[in-house]
């Protein structure tokens, strides 16, 4: 019987036929994945010539593509190795540095041109004599003191040098006689202004040492809103002494999630802007640009997720609000409307598991939540005070198999000393976190944990 399948089998693959098909089937053998091709109606050997991977390999490429002109005669697009050629960013980083090596000395000149000064110390402005220069303004020119404060009326922040009578020296525009009036248009003066009160900005281009008068019209609001209107966030609110540029808070946060940089190495990487060697007079701020960063952070949240355009107060968001839900996963009237309700599509699927490296020791202090129960973890205050109701609940171990002894260990696991041992999470089957999905462990994956978690 064997024989004969197969003489019908070799028989029917050397019968002539007009049309030919493919079957792809691939099958697991040792952990590799092997691939076999039938054809049927051919009298091509199916051994004789590889498979393609995938089915789009059949789609002609671009070298196969002859456009039509406005003539109507096709034209061959130039081959991907063409394109490639013809290119200059496909040259190696050997050839750019010979090209480069000969102008080595040009450059180290050009350099060395702008530490010296220029061989007439006028104002590029005036005409007057003239010893300041700006290194963020795009000019390098000589410009006098009063040219220099009515060109950085609107750039306070910016570094100034002085020529000493033998090289540039770092300056700020304070010692320049530079005022900063807040609460009114950039130039113009309050005409009751308040006394000169010291401000330390913190800026892109370092520490900045300014002289600020508040307004005191009739009008005027606070001093931290006069400070936020100019685009610096104060550290304080009843006497603020220190600010922080939005700039650089928007920086510093593009760099955290790019990669990972911590408010340490960030805070210390400005004060080398201003003092490299660290030999003026120590600032301490550390504290102040940490805390200052987590309320930008939040903030950031509610102006992004609409907080301010609902109808109730910021304090007052319902649970969940700010959290980002899942596009793809089904909501009833948004992207539902031309699905029937039987439809798998309609069918939201979702996961839960807990981390236990995720850990926290009970250091003893206290910390506000800013955003509490507003994103992706639950309240607080209320799933507390389910714990605690539920403080002598007494879970049992798992009989369900050798694969969940993990969950008895994390149970029975001394927890003495931590005040989160692990954290639980829902999510979909897109990967997206759900709003309120969130919730810390205290001993183990219990079910009081668990179950409040999936209520809300």
């Amino acid at each position: 019987m064997v024989r004969s399948s197969r003489k019908r089998k070799r028989s029917a693959e050397e019968s002539p036929s007009s049309a030919t098909c493919e079957v792809f089937s691939h099958a697991r053998k040792g952990g590799r994945f092997t691939q076999k091709r039938v054809v049927e109606g051919s009298r091509v050997d199916p051994r004789s010539s590889p498979a393609p991977l995938f089915p789009f390999d059949a789609i002609p490429q671009a070298d196969d593509f002859q456009p039509p002109d406005e003539r109507g005669s096709s034209n061959t697009a130039p081959s991907v190795k063409q394109k490639i050629s013809n290119n200059d960013k496909s040259r190696s980083v050997s050839a750019v540095l010979q090209e480069w090596t000969p102008h080595r000395t040009e450059f180290l000149h050009e350099l060395l041109r702008l530490e010296a000064p220029p061989q007439t110390l006028s104002c590029a402005t005036c005409k007057s004599p003239a010893t300041y220069r700006c290194l963020d303004c795009l000019s390098a020119n000589l410009l006098c003191s009063a040219c220099l404060l009515l060109r950085h009326a609107d750039a306070p922040l910016h570094k100034v040098q002085k020529w000493n009578g033998e090289f540039f020296k770092d300056v700020t525009l304070t010692s320049a006689g530079l005022v900063v009036h807040l609460g009114h248009n950039i130039g113009d003066r309050c005409p009751s202004p308040s006394d000169l009160q010291d401000l330390m900005v913190f800026g892109l281009s370092g520490v900045n040492r300014l002289v600020v008068r508040y307004c005191r019209c009739d009008h005027a609001p606070s001093k931290h809103a006069q400070l936020l209107r100019f685009r610096w966030f104060p550290a304080t609110i009843a006497r603020p002494a220190t600010a922080f540029a939005f700039d650089m808070l928007d920086f510093f946060h593009k760099l955290q999630d790019q990669n990972k940089c911590n408010p340490y190495d960030f805070y210390n990487a400005i004060l080398r802007r201003s003092d490299a060697a660290g030999l003026n007079s120590a600032i301490h701020r550390y504290n102040e640009i940490v805390l200052v960063f987590r309320i930008w952070c939040h903030l950031q949240i509610l102006k992004r997720g609409g907080a301010v355009h609902h109808s109730f107060t910021v304090g007052s968001l319902p649970n969940g609000s700010m959290a980002i839900p899942c596009p793809a996963c089904p909501h009833p009237g948004k992207n539902t409307l031309h699905l029937p309700v039987s439809d798998w599509k309609n069918t939201l699927f979702l996961g839960i598991d807990a981390c236990f490296k995720l850990k926290l020791k009970d250091r003893g202090f206290s910390d506000t939540d800013l955003g509490t129960g507003m994103g992706y973890v639950v309240d607080q205050s209320p799933y507390r005070t389910y714990l605690e109701a539920n403080a002598n609940s007494i879970q049992s171990a798992t009989t369900c198999g050798p694969d969940l002894h993990a969950v008895n260990q994390a149970y029975t696991k001394s927890s003495q000393g931590y005040a989160v041992t692990g954290v639980a999470a829902v999510s979909c089957r897109h990967a997206f976190i759900r709003p309120k999905g969130v919730v810390d462990l205290q001993k183990g994956e219990r079910y009081i944990n668990i179950d409040y978690h999936w209520g809300q």
